[in-house]
């Protein structure tokens, strides 16, 4: 049976995308809150994204995403309201919801209902959160002090709450909607599911049934009693797409002082939050710290009791002083808030227009830009060709010209849609706290993930890519590296272990790095699987240096381990790792030192679409090396070759060099080579270098990577090829695999 939802097909990809970036705030601070148990800002967070997730599922009538998110929505409101603790127990609940909501959206995309059976779960959330609220409120009771009994207040009344005093906490919302947005009611239906949550909507256009309409809105209005700042409620409706123009105010007229009953003490104004006066009142020496600590320990017993009757009550202050020093605070506070909206209003009008695309757009964009840059290639090609042909000549100067204004242009373009694609590896990071919170309970181990370089961008295609190799470092990080507290204990080491994860960029590549302090990787050991799998022969495991023995980790099928585990297997996989990685035109650097722990690093370019590269020629072929991995280039002569091992060296600044011919190692025919036009690429591949010998250099040149195809398949050695400007074909070298298919040749 096909899942039945009220949307249409042009909102479907938004609705997905969002309910996506909902779920990953849930899962985000979720892991947070577990360790910031005191940040209201978190628990607010938390709330908001569950209620509006709620609300857009309702919009779209998928009931069970509704119910389920429900009782996340009940679990974050009672944090929030102080009826309900953060525990593990509560954070394990609410990361099994998010899992199940991820499979009720799968649902969406399938549209196949009944994935997964959600009323056991949602049946046991609630159980927990009765439970756990009574609980709560009982230990509440239990501990009430009486410091504060002789007060003579009365607690807040349950009764309808009291309409707003001088309309202080009266907030005057419009938002004008993009007028290209093909889900303009749903924008509205965020926006209303964002002020709920921030306090109560007395008005509002359209009202909710127009909005759930779904007919088109251009221009949204609310009135919207709240506690919260302008600038607060500015901040939570600006994370709202295709919002092009927000304007919020407080009702001017309704801003002066209205006179205070005589029976009744002055009190702060409602734009402040609890605790503002107080600190204001401590600041100005007026009262100590100590003194307001009490009252606010007071306060917390009265909820509808205001500070200043409080210091009233408790003779810290008179009526009068307190409404003398009141009157001056309502002034500063006038101030701060009239430039906080002239600042913000500045900061609306500059503000950054988005608007959503698709990501086939974007690639299609791309290969576009890749024709232009081949046809760029070429008319350079046809200029100096021109230029070298008919020196001075008015009409090739003018050509020559454009045809430089056309390769600027170009380029131009090509770093916008670059730009465009770069996305920040926070959406594959943020995914880590979680997996390792859950990694470490089921491993009975204290792990603690450090996290940098959130922020660096690369693009999307690879993003996409790095995302499994990642996953397999960090879970062989935790699983097989990190271990247990006692062993940990024992060795003199913290108990708690730690898993960093970083990024950044460096001379045009970026650089991922996942490092654990945990055991290390035992290289004996290692030496001794491989030899007992027949991988390497017992004379040769002698023979290896630490490095090499370390490498032998990406080898198929080889662990140190000695059982199977089901978080990261028994090594295999770590050969995967490295194609993966070299697929990318990667490397991948490991570095180990026994009982201090293990460093992968992993080296990319920025891009897979567009490449920089050297150009050579083995006749009768070009070859593009990439840039990343060439260091430098020497004119080889013969006399410069020797041979050691059976295998052709030469020595460069007294370091002996590897040699590779492309010739022979792509069995291509050749009369006798001629040493004296032999030149050498230096490389990089892994921890090593070597010279990969050529007839010729070509040149740098900036290539559009293109796939051999299914007819052509896989060629050892080669990665991709290239369109050059001439026309002709260029073939993409992997610089790692050619070594290997040439140390085996």
């Amino acid at each position: 049976m096909k899942l039945q939802l009220d949307i249409s097909a042009d909102e479907m990809p938004i609705f997905l995308a969002e309910t996506e970036e909902h779920l990953q705030t849930l899962e985000e601070n979720l892991v947070r809150i577990e360790q910031e148990e005191s940040d209201p800002e978190l628990i607010q967070a938390l709330f908001r994204a569950a209620h509006t997730l709620k609300g857009m599922a309702g919009m779209v009538g998928h009931t069970r995403l509704v119910n389920l998110t429900h009782v996340l929505e009940t679990a974050f409101d009672g944090v929030r309201k102080g009826n309900l603790g953060v525990s593990s127990g509560l954070i394990d609940l609410c990361l099994d919801a998010i899992d199940g909501l991820r499979v009720l959206r799968d649902e969406v995309v399938q549209e196949s209902p009944d994935l997964v059976d959600i009323e056991p779960l949602v049946e046991q959330f609630s159980i927990f959160l009765e439970t756990s609220i009574r609980a709560n409120q009982i230990e509440t009771l239990e501990s009430t002090p009486n410091q504060a009994s002789h007060l003579n207040i009365k607690p807040k009344a349950e009764a309808a709450p009291p309409a707003p005093q001088n309309g202080n906490d009266a907030l005057f919302i419009e938002a004008h909607i993009a007028s290209n947005s093909i889900a303009s009611a749903a924008r509205a239906f965020q926006l209303m599911m964002a002020l709920q949550g921030l306090g109560k909507i007395v008005d509002m256009s359209p009202t909710q049934a127009e909005i759930e309409s779904v007919a088109p809105v251009s221009v949204f209005t609310a009135r919207l009693e709240t506690s919260q700042s302008i600038e607060d409620v500015r901040k939570e409706l600006s994370l709202i797409s295709e919002v092009e123009k927000l304007s919020i105010r407080g009702k001017e007229e309704e801003v002066e002082t209205t006179p205070e009953p005589p029976s009744q003490p002055a009190e702060e104004p409602s734009i402040a939050e609890p605790t503002k006066l107080g600190e204001y009142l401590v600041s100005q020496h007026i009262i100590t710290q100590k003194q307001l600590e009490s009252a606010l320990s007071a306060q917390k017993q009265y909820r509808g009791a205001k500070l200043g009757q409080i210091l009233i009550e408790l003779g810290i202050l008179s009526e009068t002083a307190l409404e003398n020093h009141v009157d001056e605070f309502v002034r500063q506070q006038r101030a701060a808030l009239q430039n906080i909206q002239s600042a913000s209003a500045d900061k609306s009008r500059v503000a950054d227009k988005t608007v959503r695309t698709s990501v086939e757009r974007l690639d299609n964009l791309m290969n576009l830009v890749g024709e232009l840059i081949t046809d760029r290639n070429r008319l350079n090609q046809l200029r100096n060709k021109l230029e070298a042909e008919q020196q001075g000549n008015d009409l090739v100067m003018v050509i020559s010209e454009t045809v430089g204004h056309i390769g600027r242009i170009t380029d131009q373009l090509q770093e916008e849609v670059m730009q465009i694609r770069m996305l920040p590896i926070a959406n594959i990071f943020n995914k880590f706290p979680r997996m390792v919170r859950d990694l470490a309970r089921k491993t009975n181990k204290e792990v603690e993930l450090l996290v940098s370089g959130q922020e660096t961008e690369l693009d999307r295609s690879l993003l996409e890519e790095i995302n499994d190799p990642l996953i397999h470092l960090v879970r062989n990080a935790v699983d097989h590296g990190i271990e247990t507290p006692d062993v940990r204990e024992a060795a003199g080491k913290p108990r708690e272990g730690t898993v960093r994860l970083s990024a950044h960029h460096e001379q045009g590549r970026i650089v991922l790095t996942v490092a654990d302090d945990g055991k290390g990787i035992n290289t004996d050991k290692l030496k001794a699987s491989a030899v007992k799998k027949g991988l390497i022969t017992e004379s040769e495991a002698a023979a290896m240096n630490h490095e090499k023995a370390v490498d032998l980790i990406f080898m198929p099928g080889l662990s140190t381990n000695d059982k199977v585990t089901d978080i990261s297997g028994r090594g295999v996989g770590m050969d995967i790792v490295q194609n993966n990685i070299l697929r990318l035109n990667g490397t991948i650097l490991v570095e180990t030192e026994p009982g201090k722990g293990t460093t992968f690093q992993i080296i990319l370019p920025l891009t897979l679409a567009i490449i920089p590269t050297l150009l050579v020629h083995v006749e009768p072929i070009t070859f593009a090396i990439p840039l990343v991995t060439v260091l430098e280039t020497q004119r080889l002569t013969k006399a410069s070759i020797q041979t050691i091992n059976g295998r052709p060296v030469t020595i460069i600044r007294e370091k002996v060099l590897p040699l590779v011919y492309l010739s022979e190692t792509f069995d291509l025919q050749q009369q006798e080579q001629n040493a004296h036009h032999n030149y050498v690429v230096i490389v990089q591949s892994s921890k090593q270098q070597f010279g990969l010998v050529v007839d010729s250099l070509v040149g740098e040149e900036e290539v559009v990577v293109k796939s051999l195809g299914a007819l052509i398949g896989e060629v050892p050695g080669i990665s991709s090829a290239a369109i050059l400007g001439d026309g002709k074909v260029a073939l993409i070298v992997d610089v790692q695999s050619l070594v290997r298919l040439a140390t085996a040749h």
